[in-house]
């Protein structure tokens, strides 16, 4: 259905655990923004590793994986803001 995100949780789950966060609610957002990333990484790293007939796709996994440490290092450049 496409409810599914990265960290293999439903989208409605992330956001209700989301509506949880009262403590600090700029920092908790960050991690819990940082943690999809992270696992988001591992998934893509680790499919990058699979053997694959069509170098090709794990090539293009591993450019997925890149971006979501992009992705984690513009998250990390962001307490600063809290």
């Amino acid at each position: 259905k496409g409810d599914i995100i990265e960290v293999g949780e439903r989208f409605a789950q992330c956001v209700a655990r989301l509506g949880k966060m009262s403590d600090h609610p700029c920092t908790a957002l960050l991690e819990f923004a940082l943690d999809i990333e992270l696992s988001a990484y591992d998934l893509y790293r680790t499919q990058a590793n699979l053997q694959f007939e069509d170098a090709s796709v794990a090539e293009a996994f591993l450019s997925i994986a890149q971006a979501e440490k992009a992705h984690m290092k513009m998250i990390t450049n962001a307490f600063d803001q809290c």
